[in-house]
């Protein structure tokens, strides 16, 4: 058993939520529970709080919840998705450590401790961890409300990604869809 799955251990109630969410491909409480289990788990594993600290925790849960469609899409009732996740526990534990992974530059001091920590990367997982990078590099904006001026701005983040997901312009406001 890793660090990973030894820190996830007492939190089974979240992890069974998971595995509802999966199986019932109920993506807002799969999200939901992910960043609860990761702020859970944060200060028995620092660097897991410095994901959530960092607002990465949301990154990553929708690599994860990405890759879970990925696991699942060919099972196709909620029966056969919950048997392939009997074992969430280490399923989140792989995605974790391959995600955290994924985001440390290899510049980084902890670079090489955080790869033995986790195992070193899996195969397996590659498509993950480049989602992961992606996701990590792009701004998720859930609703942006435009009255009497433009729908956009240009800020730190402007070499990135950005993705609004509701945007409502009022009288006298512009909204770009790019």
């Amino acid at each position: 058993m890793t660090d990973l799955q030894t820190a996830l251990k007492p939190h089974d109630k979240t992890l069974d939520t998971l595995v509802d969410a999966a199986a019932q491909r109920d993506q807002p409480t799969f999200l939901a529970a992910t960043g609860r289990l990761l702020a859970e788990i944060a200060t028995d594993l620092p660097i897991v709080g410095k994901l959530v600290q960092t607002g990465l925790s949301a990154a990553f849960a929708r690599s994860a919840w990405a890759q879970m469609e990925r696991a699942l899409a060919d099972a196709h009732t909620e029966d056969a998705r919950r048997a392939q996740l009997t074992d969430m526990g280490g399923v989140f534990a792989a995605l974790l450590g391959q995600g955290l992974a994924a985001l440390v530059n290899h510049q980084d001091a902890q670079h090489d401790a955080v790869l033995a920590a986790v195992g070193g990367l899996r195969d397996d997982l590659t498509e993950f961890r480049a989602d992961v990078r992606q996701q990590a590099h792009a701004v998720h904006i859930d609703f942006q409300d435009v009255q009497g001026g433009l729908g956009f701005r240009v800020g730190p983040d402007a070499g990135r990604s950005v993705f609004i997901k509701h945007q409502r312009v009022g009288p006298g406001g512009v909204g770009f869809e790019i």
